[in-house]
């Protein structure tokens, strides 16, 4: 899962220092990017433990997302697709229910002052506000079918990883989400805007 749901759980826990990155380091001056690739390249090369990959199973996603709804009803599921399959998912929730107009959000990514945030978008593959919305995968309303009789995270350890760790090279992520976006449906009261912007998000995401 993503570091948003780490910020989450980290949240969740109490303070529990586990699901945090415990460093953050600033690079002030010229730095030569070459080198510090080259610099963790060799890390990477010298300690296994960096190189894990922990993959996710069906009932490990399950708990996750049962966990973060049960805490934020509210919530939304968006993909991180990897050449349009199934690869990470971003969680996000609002203190309330969430409204995204797409209009305002079209004209907010056109400003000059936000031109680097639609650069950096581009870059990674969506050149408008549709297209970013386009990951939407789901609510909790959408999956509750899919999610009924999950296990609920409450003991503030590393269970999830553990027992993801043990699925390691499975490769189930398509399988996953695939049936996540079986399991969604077009978010009534999420999205606002023009009935033209409205219909065209709807196409979009397969809700014809």
């Amino acid at each position: 899962m993503s570091l948003n749901f780490s910020g989450f759980m980290h949240r969740f826990a109490d303070g529990l220092s586990a699901y945090n990155l415990p460093l953050v380091l600033r690079l002030a001056g010229d730095v030569d990017v070459a080198t510090l690739r080259w610099s963790f390249a060799q890390l990477l090369h010298r300690h296994e433990s960096l190189r894990t990959d922990f993959e996710s199973t069906d009932e490990v996603v399950k708990s996750e997302l049962a966990t973060f709804f049960q805490v934020f009803p509210q919530g939304v599921v968006w993909g991180n697709t990897k050449d349009g399959q199934g690869y990470d998912l971003v969680l996000s929730a609002t203190n309330g229910v969430a409204r995204i107009d797409i209009d305002a959000l079209t004209a907010r990514m056109d400003r000059f002052d936000h031109a680097r945030v639609g650069q950096s978008l581009s870059d990674v593959g969506y050149t408008s506000a549709l297209g970013l919305l386009t990951t939407y995968a789901g609510t909790a309303r959408s999956l509750e079918p899919w999610l009924r009789g999950s296990e609920i995270n409450r003991d503030k350890n590393l269970r999830l990883m553990f027992q993801a760790g043990l699925y390691l090279n499975r490769y189930q992520q398509f399988t996953i989400y695939n049936d996540i976006l079986e399991h969604s449906r077009f978010p009534t009261g999420l999205f606002s805007g023009s009935p033209g912007n409205l219909a065209l998000l709807r196409s979009l995401l397969g809700f014809e």
